[in-house]
């Protein structure tokens, strides 16, 4: 999974990413070092899990992305499933090009087999 991060991570607009279980279990993470893996991953688990579960109140099946907008951050979770894919951004990026950068990882992510 780290090559796929890696991958990721080459793009100029992605700051870091990390692919979490979703009870927060880190599988694997290229974050910057001042990022706390631990901390984030069990915030965002929880976010996606009562996201979802709100949803599913609304009569949703469901996310594709949730986005987090802060002053000077972003923070996109993608839900795969049995895992979220988590995304660092600054703020001012072409939003359409992330989006493909992750739909690809993702993609890659469920074709190894890896997370069944």
């Amino acid at each position: 999974m780290m090559d796929v991060l890696e991958k990721l991570n080459r793009h100029k607009q992605i700051d870091g990413s990390m692919l979490i279980t979703r009870d927060g279990i880190i599988i694997a993470a290229a974050v910057p070092a001042e990022v706390s893996k631990e901390s984030v991953a069990a915030f965002l688990s929880s976010i996606g899990l009562a996201l979802k579960t709100s949803l599913q109140d609304l009569g949703v099946d469901g996310f594709a992305r949730y986005s987090i907008s802060t002053i000077d951050k972003r923070i996109i979770l993608m839900d795969l499933g049995k895992t979220f894919l988590i995304i660092l951004t600054p703020l001012d990026i072409d939003v359409a090009n992330v989006n493909m950068e992750m739909f690809q990882a993702a993609n890659m992510i469920k074709k190894s087999g890896r997370l069944d």
